[in-house]
């Protein structure tokens, strides 16, 4: 049976046209993966069919919408998003924001669709937050499968899928390559989006640094530790959420520096680097910089693409893409242990 060429509510939905199939990892990054729509529009621009996606956290939803037909309603929601209007959708139930409201849009967004419903493949990349695995989403709906891989901890609570509450991919595999690497594409592009320098990320390990010296501390360890990976638990306060994610990020920082996590790399043909350095990760207003930033990235590597070179050649440079050899793999692949 064929799948549809339209959602449920009428969006046209992608179709793999004549040119090469190329895959796409879409990493996390907050505000800077509006990129990766750039990146797309580019890609398409040049005749090249995205047959196969994996996207984490913002980069979830850049995929997903993609894959659901609906990139341009993402441009249009992003544009009139107001800062204020935000302020309406404080809970403080596991996190900041109210995930049912997040929930809701991200239903409108995908159409309500399943992967199964989809023209193209999706993987989406979230954390156990009990147990610290890795979890890929290729069934179900969409929207719900695209709000665990983007649960950022503190800011919107845990959410269940199958029996287990997920969290952002990013803690365990910010550029989803593992799975891309596992998918059938022809040619295989991962764009990461991080930036080192964002406040948000300073924020981060600035709060992983006083998590090891509460956990250093006799009286306080008691009281943090015994939230830290008690599979089963049923409610999750943003502080044991938290305290989970935090132990999650060390046990993953601790592996990769002993050399027990990331030892294989995956592999890939080409990794885009967005210009993305004066970007923090709340700067949704900038959308449209964004969105360039991703466009430029595919134009600056545009002779080591597809049609121009079918053979994939790996021998890109500068700031927008670097051969995708086995150290720059598998450094994008473990950038979220950074």
């Amino acid at each position: 049976m064929e799948r549809p060429k339209t959602s449920h509510d009428g969006h046209t939905l992608p179709s793999a046209g004549p040119g090469p199939g190329v895959g796409l990892a879409l990493g996390g990054g907050a505000a800077r993966g509006l990129a990766h729509i750039g990146v797309i529009q580019e890609l398409e621009a040049r005749g090249l069919s995205i047959t196969h996606l994996a996207g984490c956290s913002m980069g979830a939803v850049v995929a997903a919408a993609y894959a659901c037909g609906t990139l341009d309603r993402l441009v249009e929601r992003t544009r009139g998003l107001q800062y204020p209007e935000l302020v309406r959708w404080i809970r403080f139930n596991g996190g900041i924001l109210d995930g049912d409201r997040v929930y809701r849009e991200l239903q409108d967004l995908t159409g309500a669709l399943t992967f199964d419903d989809l023209p193209v493949e999706l993987v989406l990349v979230a954390t156990d937050l009990a147990t610290g695995e890795p979890v890929r989403l290729d069934r179900g709906e969409v929207a719900r499968a695209v709000q665990a891989s983007m649960s950022v901890p503190g800011l919107l609570p845990p959410v269940s899928v199958n029996g287990r509450w997920l969290v952002d991919g990013g803690l365990v595999e910010l550029v989803p390559v593992g799975p891309l690497a596992e998918m059938g594409a022809e040619y295989r592009v991962a764009v990461d989006v991080s930036n080192r320098a964002d406040i948000w990320g300073r924020l981060a390990r600035a709060g992983r640094v006083a998590y090891r010296q509460v956990r250093g501390h006799d009286r306080l360890a008691s009281c943090v530790q015994g939230h830290a990976f008690s599979s089963g638990q049923r409610a999750w306060s943003t502080r044991s959420t938290l305290a989970h994610a935090f132990e999650i990020s060390e046990a993953r920082a601790h592996w990769a520096n002993d050399g027990t996590e990331g030892t294989e790399n995956p592999p890939l043909d080409c990794v885009l680097h967005p210009d993305l350095s004066r970007y923090h990760g709340h700067q949704f207003h900038e959308v449209e910089e964004l969105i360039e930033a991703g466009r430029q990235a595919v134009r600056r590597a545009s002779q080591h693409l597809p049609p121009e070179n079918a053979a994939c050649a790996r021998s890109l440079g500068g700031n927008a893409g670097v051969p995708a050899g086995g150290t720059e793999a598998g450094a994008v692949a473990r950038r979220a242990l950074q």
